[in-house]
């Protein structure tokens, strides 16, 4: 029996766009054995069968090599329903509860936001904190506030309209995606053939984005210090 190829993602990467694609990639190659694993935490490879990590941060794990996978930026959003596009956007927008996503490279954005916006008397209210991005695009997704979102995890919705972007603006992520794995694991041929699949799909992320900034000139980019 063959040994099954492992490979370890962000539950929220999987979750809102990975599982939906790998039937894509197992149609190409029906005789492997796919394992996925659910991890938040970057695993030492040395006491596991682990084969490649897909992770969000720097890059920069010692002992690995990194390879991008796609640029991510953040975007703020919420229900259509929330928002009245023929009245004033920023009034509306200090009435309606912010949902917080505690990330690392999301968390530290709202004071940014404000200054940007000058609205330092936004109120933040905000009823609902939370580490993981499928919690958070499901709050969304049910009106339960407007969030700053990674455009990665979002886009499809966006396109479908079930998410809007009331005021245009976004921040370049102090993080991005990226595959994971000690050095020798990218000469695997099951690992080369797994990141051509992946990086092929993930061009429609980046594809999303270029044609989001190209039908919205308005975008206006906030910058974030490092």
């Amino acid at each position: 029996m063959l040994e099954p190829w492992v490979i370890s993602s962000l539950p929220s990467f999987s979750s809102r766009w990975l599982v939906s694609r790998l039937g894509g990639f197992q149609a190409q190659a029906p005789d492997i054995k796919l394992r996925l694993n659910l991890d938040s935490d970057l695993s030492t490879f040395s006491d596991s069968d682990l084969d490649l990590c897909i992770r969000l941060g720097r890059g920069q794990y010692e002992g690995l090599m990194s390879k991008p996978l796609f640029e991510e930026h953040l975007v703020l959003v919420c229900h259509p329903s929330l928002i009245n596009m023929d009245e004033p956007i920023k009034a509306q927008i200090g009435n309606i509860p912010v949902i917080t996503d505690t990330g690392p490279d999301v968390k530290h954005v709202w004071p940014v936001l404000q200054h940007f916006l000058e609205m330092y008397d936004l109120p933040m209210r905000s009823h609902l904190h939370t580490t993981d991005s499928t919690t958070l695009i499901e709050a969304l997704l049910s009106r339960q506030g407007l969030a700053m979102a990674r455009y990665g995890l979002v886009y499809d919705q966006i396109e479908k309209g079930q998410l809007i972007c009331p005021i245009p603006i976004y921040m370049k992520s102090q993080y991005d995606f990226y595959l994971v794995a000690p050095a020798p694991h990218f000469k695997y041929q099951k690992v080369q053939n797994f990141q051509h699949w992946l990086e092929t799909e993930v061009k429609a992320i980046k594809q999303s984005w270029k044609l989001y900034l190209r039908n919205h000139p308005e975008m206006k980019e906030v910058k974030v210090s490092n």
